[in-house]
């Protein structure tokens, strides 16, 4: 993924990058059996608690009820396809209609506060943790990166724009606030 927005403040960084992959896999009524084949050939679990994400390549968010967003699973969605024949299913391709802004470094949090009302602490909001939410007037899925002080946020191409001109004016706010 090649970054085409990059943006710096006293500790924090926001860049924007195009994801290689992200499909929305949608199961009516899934069960133990299909979520544990599909868990499988992703080679790691299907989140089934609200609110959770598993994996890093692939990455897997739990989005609702019968609902995931896949990161980084193209190679496996062929056999997820064959998996789901004969279940009320849907695998879509949404790669080209999604971008992703990174929050990086020990301020990411204090700047991403500014634009949602979610708890970023991390006692609140750990590693393995996503939520979908407004964020800047948008919608977003907000993702705790593991391992890191970043935050991935997942979003419809066509708020790039606006996000990318929010980011600049709180960096700008950021970057007056702190000596």
């Amino acid at each position: 993924m090649a970054e085409d927005f990059v943006l710096d403040a006293p500790g924090c960084s926001v860049s924007e990058r195009h994801p290689s992959s992200v499909y929305i896999l949608r199961i009516r009524r899934p069960d133990g059996a299909l979520i544990d084949r599909i868990s499988a050939l992703l080679r790691t679990p299907l989140p089934t608690q609200a609110n959770h994400a598993a994996g890093t390549a692939p990455r897997v968010f739990w989005r609702a009820p019968g609902e995931w967003m896949l990161t980084g699973a193209e190679a496996v969605t062929p056999a997820i396809d064959h998996a789901l024949a004969g279940v009320t299913a849907h695998l879509a391709d949404m790669t080209q209609a999604c971008t992703i802004f990174r929050a990086n470094g020990p301020a990411a949090r204090d700047c991403l506060s500014m634009g949602t009302g979610i708890d970023l602490h991390p006692l609140a909001f750990a590693e393995g943790r996503c939520a979908r939410t407004l964020f800047a007037d948008t919608t977003v899925l907000i993702d705790r990166v593991p391992g890191t002080d970043a935050f991935d946020l997942y979003t419809d191409i066509g708020f790039a724009d606006h996000l990318r001109r929010w980011f600049a004016e709180a960096l700008r706010e950021f970057k007056d606030e702190r000596p």
